[in-house]
């Protein structure tokens, strides 16, 4: 019966060990898909969420390092077991803080959140003219959503929040409903009049969401994973059982009290 469950317990450790790795993979590309893709990501100065995806690149590596050691406990090692184990922990506890900083953006600190996202985006159109990608981030969102600066089109020449790029009533040509050389500085082409905080500010939560609900569901297969680590370990090397390797032998072992040592007697089947 014993060899039976220890058999058991083995199988579900690697069946659940791949599906860990798989986690990883997830994890990783998750990350690396956000970072590299996330719409608007460079009009989120200050913002931890390209942290988050960066987070998930790292946790998805140190997966993949700990499911190879993961498979190592199937040599019924001692030290591989608990490093497997204590590495899914920190695993864990990184995605745990992870779903918290998705969710929690979404929920009770929204509304300060979007206020500062707002201030720092106002603050730093005063850089149009000097960086390359904040100027092809803002030209990309103000031409495909039909929007123009935060709240409204007079953000980019309103000195309130610093020097600006423009003169009283100039703004960029990205923002014209059809767009031409130097249309933003001549008053007779018709502008878009709304502003851009929703769409980027909607862009933003959306992608919290999703890194958020997909650590989630990983963190589930991986709370499962550690039981069956632990029991692993309990059946192999607690003192008080005898273990059946399933194969050619048969390691009891045996408390002696002889100096607070414990010898360990295998014998052959």
């Amino acid at each position: 019966m014993c060899c039976w469950s220890l058999k058991a317990v083995k199988c579900a450790v690697v069946l659940l060990t791949i599906f860990y790795f798989i986690t990883g993979i997830i994890l990783f590309i998750t990350g690396i898909v956000i970072a590299a893709s996330g719409t608007y990501a460079e009009l989120l100065p200050g913002v931890a969420y390209l942290n988050i995806a960066y987070l998930l690149i790292f946790i998805g590596i140190v997966i993949f390092v700990s499911a190879v050691i993961g498979c190592c406990c199937l040599r019924d090692t001692k030290c591989c077991v608990l490093t497997f184990y204590f590495l899914v922990v920190i695993v864990i506890c990184l995605e745990v803080s992870v779903i918290i900083l998705g969710y929690v953006a979404n929920g009770v600190l929204r509304d300060r959140i979007d206020d500062y996202i707002n201030q720092e985006m106002l603050r730093d159109m005063r850089n149009y003219g000097t960086d390359q990608s904040l100027k092809e981030a803002w030209d990309k969102v103000q031409r495909e959503e039909s929007c123009c600066g935060v709240r409204t089109a007079s953000d980019w020449f309103n000195p309130l929040y610093g020097k600006r790029s423009f003169l009283q009533n100039e703004i960029p040509d990205s923002c014209c409903e059809i767009v031409q050389q130097d249309c933003g500085l001549k008053e007779e082409y018709t502008k878009h009049s709304k502003g851009c905080e929703d769409v980027i500010l909607d862009d933003l939560h959306k992608n919290l969401r999703s890194l958020a609900t997909i650590t989630l569901i990983c963190l589930l297969v991986q709370i499962v994973l550690v039981l069956f680590i632990l029991c692993l370990y309990y059946m192999l090397f607690t003192n008080k059982a005898v273990h059946w390797c399933c194969s050619c032998c048969v390691y009891e072992m045996v408390e002696i009290e002889d100096d607070d040592k414990h010898k360990f007697k295998t014998d052959s089947v």
